[in-house]
């Protein structure tokens, strides 16, 4: 078995060491085959529409957030970012979704084993570029007090945010 560490591992266990925190770094790997149970839940899958910008029609939808976490909270944040058809990132314009868009909410916690309901809105102009546009919301799952210190058995537990991307497809006509 092949271990690799990151320079960020490296980094925080030496931040530790030289605060006095810790007098020897011990590092565990756990060989787990398993996989690990999912923490967060979005339904539907994505969003695909379509928009009639010449009546000046826009697009209303909702998606659900779910942690199945039993016993911790998630901390959310949404934003969104314009992509070509291949989901690179390109810079937002009058010409992409990104300005045109209303996420509401944008941050929020969902509590322990529970959901949050997300709207979208999106809401072009008429004289928008009629084609396929896409964009990603970045779902940010961030940890308020990532690091949990028990100094009974002098360990040290990182735990660790994600980032997902939401598909969002709107052909506009």
């Amino acid at each position: 078995m092949r271990l690799s560490i990151s320079k960020k591992s490296i980094l925080l266990a030496v931040a530790f060491a030289t605060a006095g925190v810790v007098c020897a770094t011990q590092i565990v790997v756990k060989n787990n085959t398993g996989t690990p149970p999912a923490q967060l839940g979005i339904a539907p899958s994505r969003i695909e529409g379509e928009v009639k910008v010449s009546k000046g029609e826009r697009l209303d939808e909702s998606f659900v957030i779910y942690n199945y976490n039993p016993s911790r909270e998630k901390h959310i944040k949404l934003s969104l970012v314009d992509v070509d058809k291949k989901h690179r990132a390109i810079k937002p314009s009058k010409k992409t979704l990104f300005p045109w868009a209303m996420i509401n909410p944008k941050n929020f916690v969902i509590p322990a084993g529970g959901q949050q309901t997300v709207r979208l809105s999106i809401r072009p102009p008429s004289n928008f570029p009629k084609k396929r546009h896409y964009a990603l919301l970045k779902i940010d799952n961030f940890v308020k007090n990532p690091l949990k210190v028990d100094q009974k058995q002098k360990s040290i537990t990182v735990t660790l945010g994600a980032s997902y991307g939401f598909p969002i497809i709107v052909t506009t006509k």
